[in-house]
């Protein structure tokens, strides 16, 4: 069953609302450069993901609640399908051969104002949501892509 302390050591952003397809550990400070290496060879600085959401760990206890440091006030709660698949609202946690557990959490494709505070609901297509927004040819809706985080958590240790 899932239970314990686990650490996040690495984190991959994906483009894709289901964490597929090809994904990015980190991202370089020039914007331009996609890897690590090529970042280096730029003379830029590259930010690893993980480094950016700092330490963070989970714990999720027998009762089928969990905490992370992140919100330590919430407690939440998740059920598991068998003794490898686990989820909480919108988070798939996987149990992985090696101890580890890997949580996906997605995000689909949306239309939205320039400070993402107000959705454009009926805007479907990147095309339709630029064209108009918050009314009909405004052309002040923003689009954002699908997105999805897939991290590692490592149990910590003496857990």
């Amino acid at each position: 069953s899932l239970s314990g302390t686990f650490n996040a050591t690495s984190v991959t952003m994906y483009m894709t609302e289901d964490c597929s397809g090809d994904g990015m550990t980190g991202m370089c400070m020039d914007g331009v450069s996609a890897d690590e290496a090529t970042c280096s060879e730029a003379g830029a600085t590259w930010m690893a993901y993980s480094d950016i959401l700092g330490e963070s760990s989970v714990t999720f206890n027998e009762d089928g609640t969990y905490t992370d440091t992140d919100y330590p006030d919430e407690i939440n709660t998740y059920t598991c399908s068998s003794a490898t698949s686990c989820s909480s609202d919108g988070v798939t946690f996987t149990v992985n051969s090696d101890g580890t557990v890997t949580s996906t959490a997605g995000d689909a494709a949306y239309c939205a104002d320039a400070d993402d505070e107000v959705d454009y609901d009926s805007y479907t297509t990147q095309e339709d949501c630029e064209a108009n927004g918050s009314a009909a040819d405004a052309a002040d809706g923003v689009w954002y892509d699908a997105s999805c985080a897939s991290i590692v958590w490592t149990a910590a240790t003496g857990s």
